[in-house]
């Protein structure tokens, strides 16, 4: 072949019944790749959830005495304030309003929201204590009274502390509080965090 002859490319017949056969084939192809896509889509969103549940159980537990104090300190109006001779002037001085019935809605409304959660968690860690008990597993009891000594208790104490007062491992400590969390997650989120 010379450099002015082109390589011509081959040529294939096909009928216009196979064209749709292939058009259909690829098509199935497509779907199923699609399908596959959606569905792993899915797969990552829920593990994302259950995650995020557990993140914000985490939260819940590590700050559990933080709330309290937030919530049984917080000072939304003028009737909640212990000392009102400074603090009443600048409150007034911020909301640039001179009443004595003033609110801080965006205050009380955290306060009271963190006042409800509070007792959500409270009643559910009642209900995890109390499924430990029934079970009569010493092992469900340890898991409970891990999480009640590390996040609870009015005295918490460190996994080291606890793997000395309940005679294991600060391996199994941190396993323990994990398993926990799972099972506080379920009861706090209901069956949402089984989704």
């Amino acid at each position: 072949m010379n450099n002015t002859e082109q390589k011509r490319p081959d040529l294939i017949m096909i009928t216009r019944e196979e064209l749709q056969e292939l058009a259909k084939e690829a098509s199935r192809e497509g779907s199923k790749v699609a399908l596959k896509k959606f569905e792993q889509l899915l797969r990552d969103e829920k593990e994302q959830s259950k995650d995020k549940r557990l993140r914000n159980t985490e939260k819940l537990l590590r700050n559990y005495h933080l709330f309290k104090i937030a919530a049984d300190n917080a000072v939304y109006d003028v009737e909640s304030m212990e000392e009102e001779e400074s603090a009443n002037e600048i409150l007034y001085a911020m909301l640039n309003k001179d009443r004595p019935d003033v609110t801080v809605e965006s205050i009380k409304k955290s306060a009271i929201k963190t006042t409800i959660i509070l007792k959500h968690i409270d009643s559910m860690l009642q209900m995890y204590q109390i499924y430990a008990e029934r079970t009569n597993d010493p092992v469900q009891m340890r898991r409970y009274e891990v999480i009640y000594d590390r996040y609870i208790a009015e005295k918490t104490l460190s996994p080291k502390e606890i793997a000395e007062k309940q005679h294991i491992s600060k391996t199994q400590v941190y396993g323990d509080i994990e398993y926990a969390k799972e099972k506080i997650a379920a009861l706090i989120f209901g069956i949402s965090s089984m989704e």
